[in-house]
C-alpha cells in the first residue's frame, strides 16, 4: 500500500508500507491493523506516530483497482499501525499501468542515499516513469471531513513528467475522479512529497 504522512517538521511524504500476504487485517469497518513500518531512512521514518493524520491508496495493479482511505493513527508500536478510518471510497482507474504481481524473496534494504539535488539517474529514472504518487494533505483547526493527508496515484505514458531544472518537476494534471482533492490541499498547503517506484527493483525515489 501506499501511504501519505507528515514528518516532524510538518513535510509531507510518499512512501510504501509493504509485507507478506495478510500484513494488513480490518478487525471491523472503521480500523485498519497495518503490520508494517516504512525502511529505515524513508522520509516518512518518523511520520507515522499517534494521533498522525495518513492517507491511504490500495491499489491492485493487475486489476487496476485502486482504493483510497483517509484517517488517523490511533496507536503505533515497533513493528504495527492502528489506523482509524474516517473516509474511504474507490477511485478512477483510468492512468494505472496493469502491471503482474508476484511474490519474491524479501531481501534487506539497501542503505538510503540523501541530496538537495537530482542526480542524473535519478534524472532517467523519473524521464522513464510512467507512474508516480504525491502526498498532500491539509489541518486547521476543528474537525472537517476536508481535512487529512492524500495519497493519490498519478500516471501516463513515460516521460509524462518533464524534468524542468535540477529542482523543478511539471506533472500534467490530467481529468480523473473530478474529487480535485490534490489541487485542493495544494492551494491551502503548497508542500508536497513524490515517490516513484522502480517496479523491477523495489527501489524508492522520494
Amino acid at each position: 500500500m501506499v501511504v501519505a504522512a507528515r514528518d516532524a517538521r510538518g513535510h509531507p511524504w510518499a512512501t510504501l508500507l509493504t509485507g507478506p500476504e495478510g500484513f494488513i487485517l480490518s478487525p471491523d469497518p472503521k480500523s485498519l491493523h497495518i503490520k508494517a513500518k516504512p525502511v529505515p531512512g524513508d522520509g516518512s521514518e518518523d511520520a507515522l506516530f499517534e494521533g498522525a493524520d495518513m492517507g491511504i491508496i490500495g491499489i491492485e495493479l493487475a486489476t487496476r483497482r485502486r482504493n483510497r482511505v483517509n484517517g488517523r493513527i490511533l496507536k503505533d508500536s515497533p513493528d504495527t499501525v492502528i489506523f482509524s478510518v474516517e473516509q474511504s471510497f474507490g477511485n478512477c482507474s483510468q492512468y494505472i499501468r496493469e502491471r503482474e504481481w508476484r511474490s519474491v524473496e524479501r531481501m534487506p534494504a539497501g542503505k538510503p542515499t540523501h541530496g538537495t539535488r537530482l542526480t542524473s539517474s535519478q534524472r532517467a529514472w523519473i524521464a522513464d516513469a510512467d507512474t508516480l504518487f504525491i502526498a498532500t494533505g491539509y489541518r486547521s483547526n476543528g474537525e472537517s471531513a476536508t481535512y487529512g493527508m492524500y495519497a493519490p496515484h498519478r500516471g501516463g505514458d513515460r516521460g509524462f513528467v518533464r524534468i524542468a531544472g535540477d529542482n523543478r518537476l511539471e506533472i500534467p494534471d490530467y481529468a480523473g475522479n473530478n474529487h480535485f482533492n490534490t489541487i485542493g490541499n495544494l492551494m491551502l498547503d503548497s508542500r508536497a512529497g513524490l515517490s516513484f517506484i522502480d517496479f523491477a527493483t523495489g527501489s524508492l525515489l522520494q
